[in-house]
């Protein structure tokens, strides 16, 4: 029986890609980082000024005669956001650990064994299940893309609102030096008062 062809590779604004197959029971330690071309891709997706560096060291296992992949390790990062506030982009580090699970849904290997696997691991009590665990992320053509998983640990890293450091007290002080006359800073109980007598 002819085998299926091979689902398209889609890389990202930067891949990675490691070789499901190569992971064994040994750990494979590796250390990535995107280039520049990479990181200013990176920026327009993540919607940043600029990306200064990302640096990735992860650790990839699985457990003899189990088809899911346990990928961790940590990411550091330095990015420039833009001021909620003074709309003017700033420095921001970022230390992250990282951790996902996948699996090649293609492979013979059933889900009854992640479950298993996942049991195991619970009994054993060496790491916390975690909703990824219990649902890993597909392998695409038996291959892990780490570039993107970093990339997308790092969209969750960032904040919602970045704000630089100080930026709430230039705000106030903006404010504070509006003239006392000024109907921004007129009393709300003046007002009621205007609106009655316009009555």
């Amino acid at each position: 029986m002819p085998k299926p062809p091979k689902k398209k590779m889609l890389e990202s604004e930067w891949s990675h890609f490691v070789e499901g197959q190569d992971v064994d029971s040994h750990e494979m330690r590796l250390s990535i980082s995107p280039d520049e071309d990479q990181r200013a891709s990176m920026s327009k997706r993540l919607d940043l000024d600029s990306i200064e560096f990302v640096k990735a060291d992860v650790t990839l296992k699985r457990r003899k005669g189990n088809n899911v992949v346990h990928v961790m390790g940590r990411m550091k990062a330095k990015v420039q956001p833009v001021c909620v506030v003074t709309q003017e982009p700033f420095d921001l580090m970022l230390d992250e650990t990282l951790e996902g699970w996948f699996v090649d849904k293609e492979s013979a290997v059933s889900f009854a064994e992640v479950k298993r696997e996942r049991d195991v691991v619970k009994m054993l009590g060496e790491i916390e299940i975690t909703d990824e665990q219990s649902d890993p992320e597909p392998m695409v053509n038996g291959m892990i893309d780490l570039g993107e998983f970093v990339t997308q640990n790092l969209s969750l890293a960032l904040p919602a609102y970045p704000r630089q450091d100080g930026a709430e007290h230039e705000l106030i002080t903006e404010e504070a030096q509006l003239n006392d006359k000024s109907p921004l800073r007129k009393n709300p109980f003046e007002a009621l008062k205007d609106w009655k007598e316009k009555r």
